[in-house]
């Protein structure tokens, strides 16, 4: 049966992605990286690291020596890296630099456990609340954030500090004491050494409850968020007379928010439909976007694909011949269906040139593919198109460009509705 300590990082790690483990060398990273051993030991996690970041600051040596002293015991991966902080002694500019050191220390989507726990989450409460914060502030530690394609766990956030301290006792283990935590000097350390010990003295559950005040704080703030962004989002989409029952909105809030980067959501809304692209809501009309194959001719130097978008021959140095023009046809990828192999047509490499001219998944089935009677050639503006050097030659063109027609489209930035909704 695992120990709550334990429990508490197995409930909040993702099975399959990558762990890492921030240490410090004190009381919580000591308690997590023994809990961390201990489910590797169990066989509930198959492997994880450690990080240790230097701050240069008196006893920072003696604490990266215990920690690589610790981590060498149990056999276990430490990365030491430094910080430059020699011009400060700042808290804040100091867990800046720790979270810059991070995410360019640590391989992207990795989860980063910290050892913060109850009595971290009321200190911070309190202390926000004395310099008179609001909601966004008051609402303090989370249990999971994302920065920067990092997740960051705080698993021992409902524990209390003495448990941590009494599972590391339970390991014969040892932590290292910074001799600067005990300075009341720092606000921090003032009201962890007075304020707190004599709230708790009179409110035996003063830590449990300020914890609890930061958890209600949090959640208002993140209904308020939501509320701004549901808002927002309804007021774009009646603009284009696109009009959503809050079900509704709530439903293209959290599909479009929380999809990964590599997938494309989609809302139908009668003929129209809402979709996603870097980051961004756009209104297509699918029918807008048909269009028939197009044999060129050398007597026509333009044609109609969709919309207001033209495709034009232009005189070039290089491209197609003048004399192969009769050849060439544009088709739409989605009249293809399953005869690509026997036109020559690679899916990965479409997918690559796609890639590269950063077309979207919903626009993809109708762009232009060029052929040379049943092989294919090649795409609009893309450089595989050019085949021949020569004095009479042609490359194809779109106008307005497809980048141009793309941003002519009803869109709305999704970066505050992503972070609207990210816990």
């Amino acid at each position: 049966m695992l120990n709550p300590i334990e429990n508490s990082i197995l409930q909040s790690i993702q099975p399959h992605c990558a762990i890492r483990v921030a240490f410090s060398g004190g009381i919580d990273s000591t308690a997590l990286l023994l809990a961390c051993l201990s489910l590797k030991q169990q066989k509930y996690i198959h492997y994880f690291d450690v990080i240790h970041i230097n701050h240069q600051q008196p006893h920072s040596q003696m604490m990266a020596k215990h920690c690589q002293k610790l981590c060498d015991h149990y056999h276990l991966d430490l990365t030491i890296h430094n910080i430059d902080t020699k011009d400060t002694s700042n808290e804040g500019v100091f867990r800046t630099l720790r979270y810059q050191c991070f995410q360019k220390q640590t391989p992207l989507f990795t989860q980063i456990l910290l050892g913060h726990h109850m009595d971290d989450q009321a200190e911070t409460f309190l202390l926000k609340a004395l310099r008179g914060g609001h909601n966004e502030s008051m609402a303090s530690m989370r249990n999971q954030t994302q920065l920067y394609h990092r997740i960051y766990i705080r698993p021992f956030l409902k524990i209390r500090k003495h448990d941590l301290t009494q599972y590391i006792q339970s390991k014969s283990a040892h932590w290292f004491e910074d001799p600067t935590n005990q300075s009341i000097d720092p606000c921090r350390n003032y009201l962890r050494h007075t304020i707190l010990p004599a709230l708790v003295k009179k409110w035996p559950d003063a830590i449990h409850s300020l914890s609890q005040s930061a958890a209600h704080a949090h959640q208002q703030f993140e209904s308020q968020k939501k509320e701004a962004a549901l808002f927002q989002m309804n007021q774009w989409l009646k603009k284009h007379s696109i009009y959503l029952t809050l079900k509704q909105l709530e439903t293209v809030l959290h599909q479009f928010s929380s999809a990964s980067p590599d997938t494309s959501p989609l809302f139908q809304y009668k003929d129209r439909q809402i979709v996603r692209f870097k980051n961004k809501m756009f209104i297509i009309q699918p029918q807008a976007l048909l269009w028939e194959p197009i044999q060129l001719s050398p007597s026509q130097n333009e044609y109609r694909l969709f919309e207001n978008i033209k495709i034009k021959l232009i005189p070039s140095n290089q491209g197609i011949p003048k004399e192969h023009l009769e050849y060439i046809s544009l088709r739409p990828k989605r009249l293809l269906g399953n005869n690509q192999l026997s036109l020559g047509i690679s899916h990965q490499k479409i997918k690559k040139y796609f890639q590269q001219l950063q077309i979207p998944t919903w626009v993809r089935s109708h762009y232009p593919l060029i052929f040379h009677d049943l092989t294919f050639i090649g795409l609009i503006d893309h450089n595989k198109q050019a085949k021949r050097h020569g004095d009479h030659c042609f490359t194809l063109t779109m106008e307005p460009s497809y980048h141009s027609w793309l941003y002519s489209i009803p869109q709305m930035d999704l970066s505050y509705l992503v972070d609207s909704i990210t816990p």
